[in-house]
C-alpha cells in the first residue's frame, strides 16, 4: 500500500504534484525498506518546490506537518539520497519493461490459442527493446527486474500507454515522470491493469496469477475506487 505520506488529496486532487511525485517515487524505487529512503527523497523534494513556489508567489504555503519538513530538510541538505540521472535511467527502462511484460501477459492470456508461456512473453519483450536502449537479457529480466519492479508494473503498463502516444515509448530520464495533467488517467489505467493481472493466469504458466494481490502497491481503497473505470479496454 501507498501509504508511507498519506493521499490526503484525495480524488480532487488539491495536491497533484505531491500525488505523482509519491506514485513517482514507488514506480522508481519499487523494493522494500531498502529503498524507503530514496523514495521519501523524491516526495520531500516536491513538497519543499511547493512550498517554495507558494512562497515566491505570496501565496500561503500548505505546509505537511513538521516532521516531514524536517526529514526533506536533513534529506535535501545531506543529498544522501539523490538519484543519479544514470540510476534513474536504468530503473526507467527496467520498470518500462515490467509494464510491457503485464500488458502483453494480459494480451497473451486473452488469446485463444494459448501457447505462450510468461518467460516466452520475458523473451519477447527483452528481444523486442528499442536499439537506443541498454541491452536486458532475458534471464536478467526474469529472474531480477520482473520480480522487482512487477509489484510497480500496473504503474508501469499505464505510463507506457501514455507514452507511446507522445514520443512513441522512449522519453527521457526524469525523476518526474508523472506530471500533474495526466495523473488521474495513468493512476485510473494502472488501476484497471493491477485488478486485471491480480485474477488472470496465463496459460501453460507455473504462476497462479501475474500479479500477487499481496504484493502489488495499491492506493488507499477509498482513492482507487473512485478513479477505477471498469470500461477501460485493455
Amino acid at each position: 500500500m501507498i501509504d508511507e505520506i498519506p493521499l490526503d488529496s484525495g480524488p480532487n486532487m488539491a495536491r497533484p504534484n505531491i500525488v505523482a511525485a509519491i506514485v513517482t517515487g514507488w514506480m522508481l524505487f519499487p523494493g522494500g525498506e531498502a529503498e524507503r529512503w530514496p523514495r521519501q527523497f523524491i516526495t520531500c523534494r516536491a513538497l519543499l518546490l511547493e512550498v517554495y513556489d507558494d512562497q515566491s508567489a505570496g501565496r500561503t504555503p500548505k505546509l505537511p506537518s513538521a516532521d516531514l519538513l524536517e526529514f526533506a530538510s536533513i534529506a535535501l541538505i545531506q543529498n544522501t539520497f539523490k538519484p543519479s540521472e544514470a540510476e534513474i535511467e536504468d530503473r526507467q527502462q527496467a520498470g518500462m519493461c515490467s509494464g510491457r511484460i503485464l500488458r502483453d501477459s494480459l494480451a497473451q492470456a486473452n488469446n485463444s490459442d494459448g501457447r505462450d508461456t510468461h518467460a516466452s512473453v520475458i523473451g519477447a519483450v527483452s528481444s523486442g527493446l528499442p536499439p537506443n536502449w541498454l541491452r536486458l537479457k532475458k534471464k536478467t529480466l526474469q529472474n531480477t527486474k520482473w520480480p522487482k519492479y512487477k509489484r510497480v508494473s500496473h504503474l508501469w503498463a499505464a505510463y507506457n500507454d501514455l507514452s507511446d502516444e507522445f514520443d512513441h515509448g522512449d522519453p527521457p530520464p526524469t525523476t518526474n515522470l508523472i506530471t500533474p495533467p495526466y495523473l488521474l488517467r495513468i493512476l485510473s489505467s494502472a488501476e484497471t491493469f493491477r485488478r486485471a493481472g491480480e485474477v488472470t493466469h496465463l496459460p501453460k504458466s507455473k504462476i497462479k496469477t501475474i500479479l500477487d494481490s499481496n504484493e502489488t502497491v495499491k492506493l488507499p481503497p477509498d482513492f482507487s475506487d473512485t478513479i477505477y473505470d471498469p470500461k477501460l479496454i485493455m
